[in-house]
This record gives structure tokens, sequence and C-alpha cells, in this order.
């Protein structure tokens, strides 16, 4: 694995990974804070580089000090929105720089990312957003702003910036509350994925679900059924 995340362990205690490399996006969704706490504090002991929002849950995290972290955060205590509209814009920008450089590679999507930063032939390495209390900013003004962190899940994928969401409620209305607010949004998913254009968020990713009696389900793209894991 490229970049290995544990999700929870089997029932022979074993601790179970995924490649963050191969998820564009994972949606968590928890039930206590320190559940979130645990499984995120793996980013603080990885030296990949990533975004990370600021977090009212994630304040105590200390700023990682290697030359390759990407680390952006400010009034974690508050951790509002608009600090929190400056992380998008930021890596919207990093979105856009990455793609000026790999459209002269003739790389447009995720797929053909992958395949070459497998072999190492993209000196850009992939990067990952998160952002915590996702909801806030889906209702959040500016609207523009819900826009933007949905052009991030789009097309951060295919120049290697995947996302990491977190929220303490259910994803499950999430896509069709940004679509009533933002109908040019339609547009973007049909030019995307096609027509129809998808109605639900989780056929775009991958969703963690940490339970109040501490199971950890795991649900990929599309697919139904999901993988029954024990808390780390």
């Amino acid at each position: 694995m490229k970049y290995p995340f544990s999700i929870g362990k089997n029932s022979s205690a074993e601790q179970v990974a995924i490649d963050l490399s191969l998820v564009p996006l994972l949606m968590i969704s928890y039930f206590h804070e320190n559940q979130l706490t645990n499984l995120l504090s793996q980013f603080t002991k990885s030296k990949k580089n990533y975004f990370v929002t600021n977090s009212r849950r994630l304040k105590h995290w200390e700023v990682p000090t290697e030359n390759n972290y990407i680390f952006r955060r400010d009034t974690p205590e508050i951790g509002n929105v608009a600090s929190r509209s400056k992380i998008v814009k930021l890596v919207l920008n990093e979105i856009e720089k990455r793609n000026k450089v790999l459209q002269k590679n003739k790389i447009d999507s995720f797929t053909k990312y992958h395949a070459l930063n497998t072999w190492n032939k993209v000196k850009l390495d992939y990067q990952f957003f998160i952002i915590d209390d996702v909801w806030d900013l889906v209702t959040a003004k500016p609207q523009r702003i819900a826009m933007n962190f949905m052009m991030i899940i789009l097309y951060g994928p295919s120049v290697g910036i995947h996302s990491v969401f977190t929220s303490g409620l259910s994803y499950r209305n999430l896509l069709q509350q940004l679509v009533l607010n933002h109908p040019e949004l339609t547009e973007e998913l049909k030019k995307k994925y096609g027509n129809p254009p998808p109605q639900d968020i989780n056929n775009l990713g991958h969703e963690l679900i940490l339970t109040a009696d501490d199971l950890v389900y795991y649900k990929k793209t599309s697919i139904m059924e999901m993988e029954k894991f024990f808390k780390l």
C-alpha cells in the first residue's frame, strides 16, 4: 500500500487498513469525538503531504515541522466557517497549479494519475484535504464556499488531491442539499459522471461509520453491503 490508513480490527484482532491513494473521497461519520481523534491521529504520525483544516476536535494536534508537510491551521479553538473557507481556496489553488503541470503530460483523470504515480513517473505526490464538520460548509454563506469544496471532490483526484471529510451527522442528504443550493452543480456532475448524474454522495466516495458501540462499518463506492470491523 502506498498510503495505508487503519480503519479497524477484524475478528482475529488484526488491524485492517485501506490505501488512501485508491480512495479519492473518504467520508467518516462518528458518534464520540474521541473516535475521530484516535482515527485521524494517524495523519500526525505520518510523513505524508496533506492539507488539514482547523477543527475544534483536533485542536490539540501539534503542528508538524517536517518540510514535506503542508499544514494550514488558524484559530483552531474556534474552527469557524470563515477560516475553513481559506483552506478551500488554498486547495483549489493547488489543484489549478497541478493541472497546468499535468496537462502537459496529458494526465486528466484519477486513473491516469494513479497509474503514473504508482510507477513514480509523476513528481507531484498525493495530498489529502481533511475537513471536519462538513455540513457547516454545505449551509455556509457565502454559498460559493460549498460549491468550491464540491469542486475539490470532483476535480482534485485527477491531480492527486484526495478528500477526507468527517461529520457527526449522516451524509445521506449531503449531495441533494448541495444540488438544491447550487443547481449549476448538476451540470458539473453530468460532465464528470455522465447522464443521469449521481443522486447520492455515497456514489462518489467510500464511507466509514464509527458507531456508538464502537463498531466500524466500511462501505465502498456504489456497493450496498458494508464490511464490519471492531475499533482500533
